[in-house]
């Protein structure tokens, strides 16, 4: 019992100080992209009921996949760049979100509006890019990957709702 005590506390103690590096290196930009996820994941791995760990890779994902979208706008290069990797980073973001608002709430004010944003936004693009009526190749695959990004986080939403008392949505109604 002691034992595995100290190993939980070791374990604590680890990711935080994977958490603290982590954000060193981005701040800093001391890591490449895919070496800073890595090291977000291992934080989450490190302390697998840590709301504060989930919620950091969410963000870093978030931060990631918007970066690629401000570059397309300026048309500058980015090294995420593939429709399918820009959904699975926005699949990443909100699954990540949903694990750290089952561990508690300290970020719900940021991850709930976020989430729900970007479930919403997938939708919203799903039904104008179906609407337009383009049946190009291209368009459907689109639309499907689109579609399967969507069922994953329903799966995601469901497994929330599953899991944390309905009041936490609540705060989403004051923003």
């Amino acid at each position: 019992s002691d034992v595995s005590i100290r190993d939980q506390t070791a374990d604590e103690a680890f990711a935080r100080l994977q958490l603290l590096y982590a954000k060193y290196c981005d701040q800093n930009g001391l890591l490449n992209q895919n070496n800073l996820a890595i090291l977000y994941k291992i934080v989450t791995i490190a302390a697998p009921n840590s709301e504060e760990s989930h919620y950091n890779l969410g963000m870093y994902c978030h931060r990631i996949y918007k970066s690629f979208e401000d570059s397309k706008r300026n048309h500058r290069l980015f090294s995420l760049g593939k429709t399918e990797e820009i959904l699975e980073m926005k699949g990443r973001t909100v699954r990540s979100l949903i694990e750290s608002l089952k561990y508690g709430v300290k970020h719900a004010h940021n991850s709930l509006p976020l989430l729900l944003n970007i479930w919403l936004d997938l939708g919203t693009e799903l039904a104008y890019s179906i609407n337009r009526g383009r049946s190009s190749v291209s368009s459907s695959q689109l639309n499907e990957e689109i579609r399967k990004t969507i069922e994953k986080i329903n799966n995601n939403l469901n497994d929330l709702l599953a899991n944390v008392p309905l009041y936490i949505f609540f705060i989403v109604f004051a923003q």
